[in-house]
């Protein structure tokens, strides 16, 4: 495996992600659903943080792995409108 793999759980308080490193080791961070003075999702924030990007930079799509589908997405579980793609 040479890319990063990620699965996120979006709760009313918190998100957690859990990654898997190319080398296979996994990790997992986790953080606020909602704090819009510091970032607009969490999810994508979480991925960034694993990543150590800051927030003004875009995900490395290409170091991302691809699910079957055609893109990987994250779907709160209060609200099946708030959903983010990474594609």
């Amino acid at each position: 495996m040479d890319k990063w793999e990620f699965w996120i759980d979006r709760g009313d308080t918190f998100t957690d992600v859990v990654a898997r490193r190319p080398n296979g080791q996994v990790i997992t961070h986790k953080l606020l659903s909602e704090n819009p003075t510091q970032y607009r999702d969490a999810a994508i924030q979480g991925i960034k943080d694993i990543l150590h990007l800051n927030k003004n930079e875009n995900l490395p799509t290409e170091k991302i792995a691809r699910w079957p589908f055609a893109s990987l997405k994250v779907r709160a579980a209060h609200a099946a409108s708030n959903t983010v793609s990474l594609a």
